[in-house]
């Protein structure tokens, strides 16, 4: 793969391997309040916490106005949302759905994010 398919699917891994969750295991550098097998039964609830897999994608096409409807009803259910150059968006949800559409005007997705999650939790990644 080279040029433009190839940044969008190196872009599509990076937003898939941030959004996986972070696990935080003991302080360092002090000491634990923890006997050796509870350090080592957390350590090990720690590692099958991170070896979740992200849910595979199913794959929509949807319409402006369908994603925007989407957003805006459940913006905690969004993960992340890839933007490219062309104005084509892929918006994936927690429970792997993955929805396809093109905004209408330039900086519309960014609009509505601004709208729909001014905490600025939704992950975003552009190219």
């Amino acid at each position: 793969m080279t040029g433009r398919p190839a940044r969008s699917a190196l872009l599509a891994l990076l937003v898939a391997l941030a959004c996986e969750k972070k696990v935080e295991g003991p302080p360092s550098g002090g000491a634990s309040d923890l006997s050796p097998a509870q350090a080592a039964r957390s350590g090990a609830e720690s590692v099958a916490h991170a070896a979740e897999p992200i849910p595979v994608p199913r794959d929509t096409v949807v319409s402006w106005g369908e994603l925007t409807k989407l957003l805006r009803s459940a913006p905690d259910s969004v993960r992340a949302v890839l933007h490219t150059n062309d104005g084509k968006i892929a918006a994936t949800l927690r429970d792997g759905h993955r929805y396809h559409a093109v905004e209408p005007t330039s900086g519309a997705l960014f609009k509505l994010l601004r709208e729909v999650d001014p905490a600025g939790h939704i992950l975003i990644a552009t190219e």
